[in-house]
């Protein structure tokens, strides 16, 4: 059963394992060779050579198959576009949320001279780090799920023009399913650049973020230090950080 994306982004932020899901739904077993994708338009590519070829027992049966199949496609297109539009949102809105102490160093630095504050500020940064992480992953993984999605997009279009040379347009249910396995096709393309123009925007604010987590510890650990060497004797300031002892 499908599930909503804000669901999938939890389960792919939750600490259990990472389980790697072509387009977030299909499990490639181990030891399996093709891609789910790939199984997919070869089913498609069945369908149509027996219409072509007037194997089919039926040919409503074969149309109900190939729009099965068609709207699984569709799926992997639909549910990978929610998928980084919400990651998108997500990691923006953790940005915006992270550089407001920033823009005032001082009072930040001054809330940091507490060690509780201090630690809860570094737990958070582990915790967005392993957001991070787990964002990269299911990108990377979604960007190999695309590039397959591309192959098999350039086969089925490829096998449709060689196809059109032999395909009997003269009954009308024919010649409605072949004009309507080109749409697919094209409109196909069409989302997949999308999803390409998609994931590199994903990729430079997951960056961004990294930026602002790096920074923000770079912080914690100047305090922490600047506390270390100067909370015996007074207030810390920049001055005293710099202090050093002879004996």
């Amino acid at each position: 059963m499908d599930i909503d994306a804000r669901t999938r982004r939890n389960e792919v932020l939750s600490d259990k394992p990472y389980q790697r899901l072509c387009g977030r739904r299909w499990c490639q077993r181990p030891g399996e060779r093709f891609h789910p994708l790939w199984k997919l338009v070869a089913q498609i590519c069945f369908g149509l050579h027996l219409m072509v070829n007037d194997l089919a027992k039926s040919d409503i049966a074969v149309v109900k198959i190939l729009q099965t199949h068609v709207a699984e496609f569709d799926g992997f297109v639909e549910r990978t576009s929610e998928d980084f539009n919400l990651a998108y949102d997500d990691i923006t809105e953790r940005i915006k949320y992270l550089q407001t102490p920033l823009q005032r160093l001082g009072l930040f630095h001054d809330m940091l001279r507490d060690r509780e504050f201090r630690l809860s500020v570094i737990k958070d940064n582990e915790r967005v780090e392993h957001i991070i992480q787990r964002s990269v992953l299911v990108m990377n993984d979604s960007l190999k799920d695309i590039d397959k999605a591309k192959s098999c997009i350039r086969m089925l279009r490829h096998y449709l023009h060689e196809l059109g040379k032999h395909w009997n347009n003269q009954q009308q249910v024919h010649a409605a399913v072949y004009e309507a396995m080109i749409g697919n096709v094209d409109g196909w393309r069409r989302e997949i650049e999308r999803l390409e123009r998609k994931s590199r925007k994903l990729a430079t604010v997951l960056n961004q973020l990294y930026q602002v987590v790096t920074y923000m510890q770079e912080q914690v650990g100047v305090v922490s230090r600047m506390d270390k060497v100067c909370y015996p004797w007074g207030p810390i300031t920049t001055e005293c950080y710099w202090l050093t002892f002879v004996l």
